[in-house]
C-alpha cells in the first residue's frame, strides 16, 4: 500500500490533495518537526480499526494509571478500606432511596440507615 509523508505546512497548503490521496486508499502521514503526529486514512479503514483503536487507548490509559501509582504508592489504599467506604456509601444511598420511594412514613428507618452509614 502506498503512503505519503508530509509536514504540517505542506498538509495545510495541500489539504485537498491529501484528502484525495486518502480517498483512494493511500495513507498520508503528517509530521511536525520530523516526527509523525497524525495520519489521514480512508474512512472505511478507520471504521474497521475503531475497536482496535479503543483497545489501544484503554491500554495507554491503564499504563498511565499504573505509572502514576508506581510513582506514588503512598496514595494507595488497601482493598478492605475501599470496600468499607463503598459499603457505607451504599447504605447511605439505600437510606435516601427509602425516603424517596416510601415517603415520610419510613423517615425514621431512613434516618437510622443514614446514621449507621455515617458512623461506620
Amino acid at each position: 500500500m502506498a503512503f505519503y509523508v508530509v509536514n504540517t505546512n505542506e498538509a495545510r497548503s495541500h489539504w485537498r490533495e491529501i484528502v484525495d490521496h486518502a480517498s483512494v486508499g493511500a495513507d498520508v502521514v503528517i509530521e511536525r518537526h520530523g516526527k509523525p503526529i497524525a495520519a489521514v486514512i480512508l474512512y472505511e479503514d478507520y471504521v474497521a480499526l475503531q475497536k482496535e483503536l479503543e483497545d489501544l487507548r484503554a491500554v495507554r490509559r491503564a499504563q498511565a494509571a499504573l505509572d502514576a501509582w508506581q510513582r506514588n504508592r503512598g496514595g494507595a489504599r488497601p482493598y478492605s478500606q475501599v470496600r468499607e467506604k463503598l459499603v457505607r456509601v451504599l447504605q447511605l444511598l439505600v437510606a435516601v432511596a427509602l425516603v424517596i420511594i416510601c415517603g415520610p412514613a419510613h423517615l425514621s428507618k431512613a434516618a437510622d440507615g443514614i446514621e449507621q452509614a455515617a458512623t461506620t
